[in-house]
């Protein structure tokens, strides 16, 4: 699965790049070699790499080498190139971040505010004041920055 999760990375990046991104598979036919190019007659490259017995990061640096050997890269094209994909996958390898937070609900793990019961109605206070939120003849909608919005 590394081994396609890397291919995808820099095949992106070749593309944003306009490059033609070669065919990646593996192994390669061949015995004892780790990587192999193939020219069809119809112009596609085909780069074969070995994955087994070897550190991945070696793996990873033949597909990055087979896109600027496919593509004729010169050394200032190349070099870009190579930024762009070395780039591309540490983009790929980083796990994904966990979900931002709306806030909790004491008590109830993995609840939001939002999902906080009504407190239902209230008495009115002693000084004879308006009813707060919920007393009867009042509806209540939502909260806004903890704060209730009261509609007669």
């Amino acid at each position: 699965m590394r081994f396609a999760e890397t291919v995808r990375a820099v095949v992106t990046a070749a593309r944003r790049r306009g490059l033609r991104p070669p065919v990646f598979r593996s192994p390669p036919r061949l015995e004892g070699v780790d990587r192999t190019i193939r020219r069809q007659p119809d112009g596609a490259v085909v780069i074969a790499v070995r994955t087994a017995g070897r550190p991945f990061a070696a793996v990873q640096a033949d597909v990055v080498e087979g896109v600027v050997v496919a593509n004729g890269l010169g050394t200032s094209d190349a070099d870009v190139f190579r930024r762009a994909a070395w780039s591309a996958i540490a983009a790929a390898e980083r796990p994904a971040a966990p979900a931002p937070s709306v806030g909790t609900v004491p008590g109830v793990p993995g609840a939001s505010p939002w999902d906080a019961p009504d407190p239902g109605p209230t008495a009115p206070p002693p000084d004879g004041g308006p009813p707060g939120p919920g007393a009867a003849g009042t509806t209540t909608s939502g909260t806004m920055g903890g704060s209730s919005v009261r509609v007669a």
